[in-house]
C-alpha cells in the first residue's frame, strides 16, 4: 500500500532543483569528456537514443528539435555529429 507524504513547499522546490542540477551537471560531463575522436556520427534514432540514454520518442524529439542546417538529411536517412547532439540536447536543458 501507499504511504503519504507531508512535504513543505520550500523542501519540495529545493528537491526539484537538486535533480535538475544533477541532469545537467551529467549532459555537461558528457559534452566535456568528448573528445574529436568520439565525433562519430548518429544515423539513426536509436544511436540518439543511446548517446543520449533516453527513449526512442524523446531521441525524434531531440532530431526534429535540431536545426536542419545543423545535419544532412535525405529521405528517411540523416547524420548528426555526436557534438551537434549533445550542444543541441545541453541547450534544450538551459531554455527550460
Amino acid at each position: 500500500m501507499g504511504k503519504i507524504v507531508l512535504i513543505d513547499e520550500d523542501d519540495l522546490r529545493r528537491i526539484f532543483r537538486e535533480v535538475l542540477d544533477e541532469r545537467k551537471t551529467f549532459i555537461g560531463n558528457l559534452i566535456e569528456n568528448t573528445t574529436p575522436a568520439d565525433n562519430f556520427l548518429c544515423t539513426s534514432l536509436y544511436d540518439i537514443a543511446q548517446v543520449l540514454h533516453c527513449s526512442l520518442p524523446k531521441a525524434q524529439h531531440v532530431k526534429n528539435s535540431i536545426p536542419k542546417s545543423q545535419y544532412f538529411q535525405h529521405g528517411r536517412k540523416f547524420a548528426i555529429s555526436k557534438i551537434v547532439l549533445l550542444n543541441s540536447h545541453k541547450d534544450m536543458y538551459k531554455s527550460k
